[in-house]
């Protein structure tokens, strides 16, 4: 039957609605409309893509130039100022909560980074390991489907970045190296999860395994965001425990379609940050310290 549909006036070939029940849309001819509850309002531009939410208003057009539309960050009930083109290409855009992501036309997947009311339209694009042909979002969740239509989760909170990334480049160890998996493509800006490409860590026992990252002070650090292998064996990640100095932050737990898991570490002080995995081999495609220098001294095992 028909169940509770009900035929609004208009033609549309692509539809967003927020959280705050904003509804944006376009059309065949790539023109772009706003729901006022009882008719649609013409927006002045192109785009083959619309979304709204959160992080505000965002499209692109058909040469997948991305655009942000002024005055609309935090889902208000405006129309915006204007559009203002955003440094990038994508194919496909959702505005979420506190950041927007995308994916371009070979799948790759990004978000935008420091996307915030004060600067709206963020400052840079960060890429996500693997595939999605498109991309949505929901409260606090991401869903995409692939090329083969299989579908995928992700929780928004692993790709916030709410202080300084203070581990790239540092001086890393592990307990042991397999395959070629040094301990500094940890911390080398590849977040790309297939192994064969020599971008992640791999030690080389299956058993009491660690990684480690040194800072050049003390640091209090917010979170530690780990990207996960996606070409095998994605489960060992499970049980990996993240440690500040010798305080103890949490453990991952393994969810099937998960790329990225954020450990919380509350601003716990130290000079360096440990990843331990005692059952299983430990493999870390990138790792991500948040924090900021901290004049505060470190907890200690007394």
């Amino acid at each position: 039957g028909s169940g509770n549909w009900g035929l609004i006036a208009g033609s549309l070939m692509q539809v967003s609605v927020s959280e705050n029940n904003r509804v944006w849309g376009v059309n065949a001819g790539q023109n772009i409309y706003r729901w006022l509850g009882s008719s649609w309002q013409h927006i002045g531009g192109k785009l083959k893509c619309v979304s709204v939410g959160q992080a505000g208003v965002w499209g692109v057009n058909s040469a997948d130039n991305i655009y942000y539309r002024l005055g609309t960050y935090g889902d208000v009930n405006s129309a915006g100022t204007g559009w203002v083109q955003i440094p990038g290409k994508l194919k496909w855009v959702s505005s979420a909560k506190g950041t927007v992501f995308g994916v371009n036309s070979n799948d790759d997947i990004y978000y935008r980074s420091g996307a915030t009311s004060a600067n709206p339209k963020g400052t840079h694009w960060v890429r996500i390991a693997g595939k999605l042909s498109q991309i949505d979002s929901w409260d606090d969740k991401v869903f995409g489907v692939n090329k083969a239509h299989n579908v995928y989760k992700m929780h928004i909170e692993h790709c916030k970045d709410d202080d300084t990334l203070i581990s790239s480049g540092r001086r890393t160890e592990q307990s042991s190296t397999g395959w070629n998996g040094e301990s500094r493509l940890a911390v080398d800006g590849n977040t790309d999860g297939n192994y064969r490409r020599y971008s992640c860590t791999h030690s080389r026992f299956n058993f009491n395994n660690w990684w480690k990252v040194y800072f050049e002070a003390n640091y209090a650090v917010s979170k530690v965001v780990v990207h996960n292998r996606q070409d095998c064996c994605q489960n060992r990640i499970n049980g990996a425990m993240v440690y500040v100095g010798d305080e103890y932050c949490g453990t991952i737990k393994f969810r099937p379609g998960q790329l990225i898991y954020s450990v919380d570490c509350n601003k716990a002080v130290g000079g360096s940050v440990t990843i331990k995995q005692p059952h299983n081999y430990l493999t870390l495609c990138e790792v991500k310290v948040y924090g900021e220098k901290s004049e505060r001294n470190p907890l200690q095992n007394i």
